[in-house]
């Protein structure tokens, strides 16, 4: 090899473990000063090239463009230990990710100048993999390295394992698979396929991993939003939808209900049949609403709500005033409930008043009926 071609080799090399250097610096925190990280890394970087290309270009292999030294990239590790706070295990999962980006380009610079430069491989290579790093280097670091940090912190100690192997695997892989390519060496492939293998089993663990915790979330969202007995919406949903409705400045109207006599339901036939009872209602009251393009929500023990956007609040107030409720339990008939109305912003700008335009109203009727009945605010506390 000669003087020419051995320092374009060393300028290749140098391109990868600067840029390699400096995403691994952007993703960590520094134990020192970061122009001592720098000072020491570029002096470790310079000593660690020149002894592992002094060992390499002794091996009829080395100089082909099979990227062996990228796979004897992790001696870096030793001087990084000491420079970052990280744990070792997170410094080599940077590591692997940030050289899977270089090497592909490393890979990619050297079959594209051996297809179209074969007699001067090595300086094409170069050229090509500088251009690549140019243009590559920015979108790679807006496009990917925010989605992986957030992983990074994310991600609690097993998922991290398993990303962590993932990162390792991809970078071996892309190597064995250049030096592969070059050599032409069977065992190469089989260690490649090994890796590839790796890498596709933990991205659906990772895969696994991230649903299982989405359906998680889902669920526990259904408990916040939702009242377990009657599965309807509850009091902490209403509020959220009304005041999204209101933000974005969307007319509709709320519809105050309470049952009538439910206490007696219960003093009569029990809490069981007192559940069954609600469960029915709810069902009914649904079923109504969803032909009304409306939502409803139970507030409390006998109260419920219901949000009729774009205008259908008077015309399912009619409905449901005239509708035939089921026996929920034989010998138990519907006592039916008293009804409010408010609509926005007409009656109130606000989900408090609203619901109080609306409970007033409901009172009104209620007192009709139950004469010596208290009026309480339904206002969120």
């Amino acid at each position: 090899m000669d003087k020419y071609t051995l320092i374009f080799h060393f300028i290749i090399v140098f391109e990868i473990v600067f840029l390699n250097i400096y995403n691994t610096y952007k993703w960590t925190t520094l134990k020192v000063s970061k122009k001592m990280f720098f000072i020491v890394m570029s002096l470790s970087s310079i000593l660690i090239i020149l002894i592992i290309q002094s060992i390499l270009s002794k091996f009829s292999f080395y100089g082909n463009g099979n990227g062996m030294f990228n796979l004897l990239g992790f001696v870096f590790l030793i001087p990084l230990n000491f420079l970052l706070k990280e744990s070792v295990t997170r410094v080599l999962e940077i590591m692997c990710t940030t050289w899977i980006f270089t090497s592909l380009i490393f890979f990619f610079s050297v079959q594209i100048s051996l297809w179209l430069f074969p007699s001067d491989f090595v300086f094409s290579s170069l050229l090509i993999q500088t251009a690549l790093f140019i243009v590559g280097e920015p979108i790679y670091t807006k496009m990917f390295v925010p989605k992986y940090i957030f992983l990074l912190r994310q991600l609690n100690n097993k998922k991290n394992n398993y990303l962590g192997w993932t990162a390792l695997s991809g970078f071996i892989c892309i190597n064995l698979f250049n030096v592969s390519i070059i050599s032409n060496f069977k065992l190469f492939y089989i260690l490649t396929i090994i890796c590839m293998g790796i890498v596709i089993f933990n991205s659906y663990i990772i895969l696994y991993e991230y649903i299982n915790a989405d359906y998680g979330i889902k669920k526990l969202g259904k408990k916040v939003y939702y009242d377990t007995l009657t599965g309807l919406l509850n009091r902490e949903a209403l509020f959220f939808y009304g005041e999204e409705l209101i933000k974005n400045n969307k007319k509709f109207q709320i519809l105050f209900l309470d049952l009538n006599n439910f206490k007696t339901v219960n003093d009569k036939f029990g809490h069981q049949i007192g559940d069954k009872y609600l469960k029915g209602f709810s069902d009914d009251l649904s079923n109504l609403c969803n032909n009304f393009n409306s939502n409803a929500y139970r507030i409390s023990g006998d109260e419920f709500v219901v949000i009729a956007a774009q205008g259908n609040g008077l015309e399912l107030k009619n409905k449901l005033e005239s509708f035939e409720f089921e026996e929920y339990y034989e010998g138990l008939k519907f006592k039916g409930f008293c009804i409010g109305y408010s609509s926005y912003p007409s009656d109130g700008d606000t989900m408090d008043i609203l619901l109080n335009h609306a409970d007033e109203k409901m009172y009104e009727k209620k007192k009709l009926i139950h004469p010596d009945v208290s009026h309480k605010s339904i206002a969120r506390s």
